[in-house]
């Protein structure tokens, strides 16, 4: 039998955050990714509690939790920040013991067969 190296991939709901975003993106910050997996399964008052534990910290050091993704048996998140680079959102993550497996600068691609939004489009990629 042979065994699949794929990584798994597991459903992801997107949370709600409780401070809304609607501000663009300031000059000379980026999108960062933080993975995060958890032995327990977080609850919603987890998250309500992360969210004012790290306010202030945050916003020391300029970073913003923009979107929240959490796997159908929450024991894993996706996190999307705003924050000057990565290494911000690494020390302020420390700080607040929130104990990311991967942080990583990233950017959005929109064009061609990337419409940028979340609905499928019909076209197939070539």
């Amino acid at each position: 039998m042979v065994e699949n190296d794929a990584p798994r991939v597991e459903a992801l709901q997107k949370v709600p955050l409780r401070k809304s975003v609607t501000r663009p993106c300031n000059e000379g910050l980026t999108e960062v990714i933080g993975e995060l997996v958890v032995p327990v399964a977080m609850t919603p008052a987890d998250l309500a509690a992360f969210e004012d534990s790290c306010g202030r910290c945050f916003q020391a050091h300029r970073v913003e939790l923009v979107q929240l993704f959490l796997s159908r048996d929450r024991k894993r998140a996706v996190m999307i920040f705003r924050a000057p680079d990565a290494e911000s959102v690494r020390l302020v993550c420390r700080r607040v013991s929130l104990p990311l497996q991967r942080v990583w600068a990233c950017r959005q691609l929109v064009g061609q067969g990337m419409t940028g939004n979340s609905k499928c489009d019909g076209r197939s990629a070539s």
